[in-house]
């Protein structure tokens, strides 16, 4: 039997934390962010997808794994044929989830701008066939593609999957959306992973082989083209990735919720749920915020439990009859009177604002002060050390402060006065001084050969 060659770089079997929360820089975009996916699907736009196929081998001489391109071929036609048909069907998977949620509600009248985003996945391939260049060979910026996959495969040494959404900067410092993959294509097909080795005697079996990967490498895939769609992982330990507001996390007992996009049991087969559907749900008002919705803005009731409302794409907690009443003001187009819990949650969202503004406006304050303070306490350190250096003077030769550099305290000299050629004492024609100098100054100064000037230093010296 074949071994599968396939370690999961994944916390895949971790507990799980929460239901859907947007990532970080979708709340909060930076400036050198490229939109998710999920912008793609509400412009109608395809989603173009850059495929590499790296080989890496191990170099026994140079006793290090190396990495080179797929040439083009029917090899590369084949590998990039089958992961063409797994993306395009994961893809479709997440766009129809959200389609039959809202079906099985029966509230499409509700979402008929969600709906007609909801059709046939749209995917293109940039580097297919006889465009089979590499995707660095492609422009640094979002031009070209969209999302790039890579497929490692891994001949000499273990291979593994590492599917993980992150950014990679360019040069440029633009910003790319990747999924990279990490196995060893030739297995696609045949299996998926060797840890069920030990749980199935015969892992080569059809069945066996589509039962591991509908619990393995499908959600997998599923969980990462969540991250390019926009939403971010809900492990336990992992909350950095996403924001705190946009997210059931704060609401929701941890036991009630299911998404792909927590992590799972073992042995679990895991699938696109409600929560998914509501997270991209809340994902395309966020995106479309700019626009008048009276879903958005007025409220909808959740489509997964009966004690949460969304406005202006923030998860609420209301009660059984809030939520009942929630539905009845959406059937009837949002007309009448504004229901009692929207007024509470709109105030307590303002007052929440004006408490950050507040906030916000203080910290502001506290930075200028510190800022000032700083300053201020820069400008002391500048006098201060300009004081020291001119109570320590400057060196006689390079005039230059005597601070921070090695000094010789050097005296004027003296002469004997002799009388029967007896030393009776000593005279200073120039006074009993003393100068602090440069040691290497002075060191130079005698070496050169000059008189030292020992009138002109002794007088600068007295009248200091």
């Amino acid at each position: 039997m074949k071994q599968i060659l396939l370690i999961l770089f994944l916390s895949v079997f971790a507990l799980p934390a929460a239901a859907w929360v947007f990532l970080e820089d979708v709340a909060n975009p930076k400036a050198d962010s490229s939109p998710y996916l999920i912008y793609n699907i509400m412009q109608g736009k395809p989603v173009r997808v850059c495929v590499d196929f790296i080989e890496t081998y191990y170099d026994a001489s140079a006793r290090k794994i190396k990495k080179s391109y797929m040439p083009s071929g029917r090899k590369r036609d084949d590998y990039y044929s089958r992961v063409a048909h797994i993306t395009n069907g994961v893809y479709s998977d997440w766009i129809n989830n959200v389609k039959t949620n809202i079906e099985k509600s029966g509230r499409t009248y509700e979402f008929q701008d969600i709906m007609r985003y909801l059709n046939s996945p749209k995917i293109t391939y940039v580097n297919y066939g006889s465009s089979s260049k590499n995707c660095d060979a492609f422009p640094e910026d979002n031009s070209a593609f969209d999302l790039r996959l890579m497929a490692e495969t891994n001949e000499e040494a273990k291979s593994f999957i590492a599917a993980d959404n992150y950014r990679l900067a360019y040069a440029s410092g633009r910003v790319r959306k990747h999924i990279m993959i990490f196995f060893h294509p030739d297995y696609i097909d045949e299996g998926w992973i060797n840890v069920y080795a030990q749980k199935y005697d015969n892992f080569m079996d059809q069945d066996v082989q589509a039962r591991a990967f509908n619990i393995l490498f499908q959600p997998i895939l599923l969980h990462e083209t969540g991250h390019v769609l926009g939403l971010a992982d809900q492990y336990l330990g992992t909350e950095e990735s996403g924001d705190g507001s946009y997210t059931l996390a704060g609401i929701t007992p941890l036991n009630s919720l299911k998404s792909i996009m927590n992590s799972r049991r073992r042995g679990e087969k895991r699938t696109l749920t409600c929560d998914d559907a509501e997270g991209i749900i809340n994902l395309i008002d966020f995106y479309s915020k700019d626009a008048s919705s009276k879903r958005r803005t007025r409220g909808w009731a959740s489509l997964c439990r009966s004690d949460v409302v969304y406005v202006e794409s923030l998860p609420n907690k209301v009660s059984q009859g809030e939520y009942q009443a929630q539905l009845a003001y959406a059937a009837n187009g949002y007309t009448g009177e504004v229901p009692s819990h929207i007024k509470r949650i709109k105030a307590q969202m303002l007052a929440k604002a004006e408490r950050e503004k507040a906030a916000a406006a203080q910290a502001a304050e506290e930075e200028a002060r510190a800022k000032a303070e700083a300053v201020k306490a820069a400008v002391q350190r500048e006098m201060d050390y300009n004081k020291r250096l001119d109570s320590v003077g400057y060196c006689p030769i390079c005039h230059k402060h005597l601070a921070n550099e090695l000094v010789k305290r050097v005296s004027a000299p003296r002469r004997q006065v002799t009388v029967n050629g007896k030393v009776v004492r000593y005279e200073y024609p120039y006074g009993k001084c003393s100068v602090d100098i440069h040691s290497k100054c002075w060191e130079e100064y005698k070496n050169s050969g000059l008189a030292v000037p020992w009138k002109a230093w002794c007088s600068a010296s007295k009248a200091k």
